[in-house]
């Protein structure tokens, strides 16, 4: 009887062991790769002062912001040093012409194309509309930034979007792109979910693809589990050095939010320390040619 009571002990501490993941530290460093602003920020030294204040507790050294052309320049002025802005075209927003960003982009005030969310518009990316953009991107190594994956339920029935359909999310839709512009560098935004296949596929094949984890982690929309599934498939299938972490936040929620997003990539129980560090800061580093995050 203590034979067995001792090998039931024995094992019991077996499986606990296994069953406890080592604690997990928070990510010393993090370059959102995925930020919003879609309305006019505060102006007042409180939000600003506040912003600065949750880049510091989380360890922020570059954020991504995209956004209507109006609205960036307030935005990364709010931080200069960790804020970098993009142009977004989309349902309601058109790009500035090719001859007006190459100037922003050369005195930097500009640093990524995009969010380009075509396919709510119910446009490929290989539109001829799109064709000089591209060409002006792979030119002056510009990173393009692009909608993939699958809206949220219900926006083609909005006012904003009754062309969005989901096949326009699909990774493929990019590929025709990547052909013509060989040098171009993307990344894909919410990283293709769900279309796993597609997306690994497309990375594989094109090895100047990323791809963001924006909207996925913390999304009340999309399990934690599923985002697990996801998240793991893209690591198996060998693509862990080419994703990035991105909140998916707009800026004015970011401070009250970001927290919990942290967490659900962070505390996601197959990923290595090396992996997490890579998700959260190393290899949009290298994405975005970052030699002097803060």
């Amino acid at each position: 009887m203590r034979i067995v009571s001792t090998l039931v002990v024995i094992g019991c501490l077996g499986v606990c062991l296994q069953a406890t993941p080592d604690p997990v530290t928070p990510p010393s460093r993090v370059i959102d790769a995925h930020v919003h602003v879609w309305e006019p920020i505060p102006r007042t030294d409180a939000f600003r002062r506040s912003l600065q204040a949750a880049f510091d507790a989380y360890h922020l050294q570059l954020g991504v912001v995209t956004g209507p052309d109006a609205l960036i320049s307030g935005v990364v002025a709010l931080a200069p040093n960790r804020l970098r802005g993009g142009v977004v075209y989309g349902a309601g927003y058109d790009l500035p012409s090719v001859a007006t960003l190459q100037p922003l982009f050369d005195a930097k005030r500009l640093a990524v194309l995009g969010e380009i969310d075509a396919a709510w518009r119910g446009e490929r990316l290989d539109t001829e509309f799109l064709e000089p953009y591209w060409a002006m991107s792979e030119t002056h190594d510009i990173p393009v930034f692009v909608f993939s994956g699958a809206a949220p339920p219900g926006t083609a029935f909005q006012s904003c979007c009754p062309k969005y359909r989901t096949r326009l999310g699909r990774a493929e839709v990019v590929e025709d792109v990547l052909v013509r512009h060989p040098r171009l560098r993307v990344n894909l935004m919410q990283a293709g979910w769900p279309y796993r296949d597609e997306t690994i596929a497309l990375m594989h094949a094109y090895p100047g693809v990323y791809a963001d984890l924006g909207n996925l982690a913390g999304n009340p929309g999309i399990p934690r589990e599923e985002f697990y599934d996801y998240l793991r498939a893209l690591i198996t299938a060998g693509l862990g050095k080419r994703l990035m972490f991105g909140s998916g936040l707009s800026i004015d929620e970011w401070q009250a939010r970001i927290g919990d997003v942290i967490a659900v990539v962070n505390e996601a129980p197959f990923l290595t320390t090396e992996q997490r560090d890579d998700i959260f800061y190393s290899n949009a580093a290298r994405f975005l040619r970052v030699t002097d995050a803060r």
